[in-house]
């Protein structure tokens, strides 16, 4: 090896030379930069071992900031750092890639702190606004509740029954109608695309001409969805033999709480299997939307077809996140605003207007959206039985009628042929079959 000593003639820089080579430059102020080049013309070789390929790094400046590139992809790499800044991507591919900071670790995007680990390991996000998506759970379970504006998507309550045909628009499961046309039928199936025979799905059924099932949500649950984006999802499966398309419809009440007149704001179709496959559709909710949203699923055949609808979600964001299961209470509580439903008539009281007329208070599970305008009942006169205050029984001579209501109280009628003395108090007796249900749907 030749080590020589250049000097410009200028007097103003010159170089340490090896073998002819500068290898240390330097200026009239004696500032010196020493360059280290293996035989590939690279500087890897000199501070590892664990390749030797060709390599290109920039190396720490005076603060600590590092900016490299390089192609090394096993090995260990170890420094302590201020910061480091790369301008593509950073990437950590080893089965045991770790960050180690003694301190609190901020994670900063575009100039900002997005995100910063404390020493202890919480996870907070720095930023107002900060979204957190694409998560399947928390602690495996499903993510924070109450995140579904329908109510009943999961089809677990069948006030009214589990079996209905042909006759009219009619409320099937709570809170979901169907048309109602000749040969198309709505009932309870234990299948689902989660739970298998242990949860239901509705089962729709045409022998010609489309049909489908919707759900409508009212105005209070929408206003603060105007010009969100909202996603609509629902699990549908084919049972018919030929394929069958299925389409999702979103759309927007033209008044308050009134679907007689829609727009819609919203569609999807696809072609469904003979398994469970779930379908979505997302939308930005216009100004209209805050008059109340209908989520419709639709058959799309003229023929005769088969369809299963199961696990029917609308959410803020542009994702269809897992399905929120809600316990059963609190889901037929949520049903009770819209409809509710004595099964017996028994327990409720009431006072005797006359020798021959009762009044009869019915309280309400909950609340309902607006006072109900009419009573559904069933059975015949004999049903509805009342107990008298001095002991002893009496059959109504009549079925109830409807009197009065509020959101939380109905008052009933009921007739009698005689023996009732005016001011005395009674109490419902009737037997099993005998129910009375009050309405408030949309």
């Amino acid at each position: 090896m030749t080590i020589n000593i250049k000097s410009n003639i200028d007097g103003t820089s010159g170089a340490i030379q090896v073998n002819g080579v500068d290898a240390v430059p330097f200026n009239q102020a004696g500032l010196i930069k020493l360059t280290l080049r293996n035989v590939a013309n690279t500087i890897t070789s000199w501070f590892t071992t664990a390749a030797t390929a060709a390599r290109t790094w920039t190396m720490p400046d005076k603060d600590g900031t590092v900016a490299m590139t390089s192609d090394i992809t096993g090995g260990t790499q170890a420094a302590s750092f201020t910061s480091i800044t790369d301008a593509g991507n950073l990437n950590f591919t080893g089965a045991a890639c770790s960050i180690v900071s003694t301190n609190a670790l901020p994670i900063s995007v575009g100039g900002a702190e997005r995100m910063r680990i404390d020493t202890a390991g919480a996870i907070s996000f720095q930023s107002t606004g900060s979204d957190l998506n694409n998560v399947a759970s928390v602690n495996d379970g499903q993510l924070a509740g109450l995140r579904n504006r329908i109510i009943n998507g999961n089809f677990n309550v069948w006030q009214r029954g589990t079996s209905f045909f042909g006759g009219g628009s009619v409320y099937t499961a709570d809170r979901w109608v169907a048309p109602g046309a000749a040969g198309q039928a709505v009932t309870r199936v234990a299948d689902h695309p989660h739970q298998g025979t242990n949860g239901y799905c509705a089962q729709v059924v045409n022998t010609g001409g489309s049909q489908w099932i919707d759900h409508r949500i009212e105005s209070a649950n929408c206003l603060d969805l105007v010009g969100k984006t909202v996603t609509f999802s629902a699990y549908v499966k084919n049972i018919s033999a030929a394929p069958l398309g299925v389409s999702l419809y979103i759309s927007a009440a033209n008044a308050v709480d009134n679907f007689t007149s829609k727009t819609e704001i919203g569609t999807s179709s696809s072609t469904t299997s003979t398994s469970w496959i779930r379908l979505s559709k997302t939308i930005t909710v216009p100004a209209v939307g805050a008059n109340g949203l209908e989520c419709k699923i639709m058959t799309s055949t003229t023929s005769a077809a088969t369809v299963r609808v199961a696990a029917a979600q609308l959410e803020i964001g542009s994702v269809a996140t897992p399905f929120e299961h809600r316990p059963y209470g609190l889901e037929l509580a949520l049903c009770q605003r819209y409809y509710t439903r004595s099964p017996v008539f028994a327990g409720y009281s009431g006072f005797a207007i006359t020798a021959t007329q009762a009044r009869i208070s019915i309280g309400f599970g909950a609340s309902m959206r607006i006072p109900p305008t009419a009573l559904e009942q069933n059975g015949t006169a004999a049903n509805y039985v009342i107990a008298r205050n001095g002991g002893g029984t009496v059959a109504s001579s009549a079925v109830p009628t409807f009197s009065s209501s509020g959101t939380d109280v109905a008052i009933i009628r009921l007739d009698f042929a005689s023996g009732l003395t005016a001011g005395e108090g009674l109490q419902a007796a009737g037997v099993d079959g005998s129910y009375l249900g009050f309405s408030a749907e949309l």
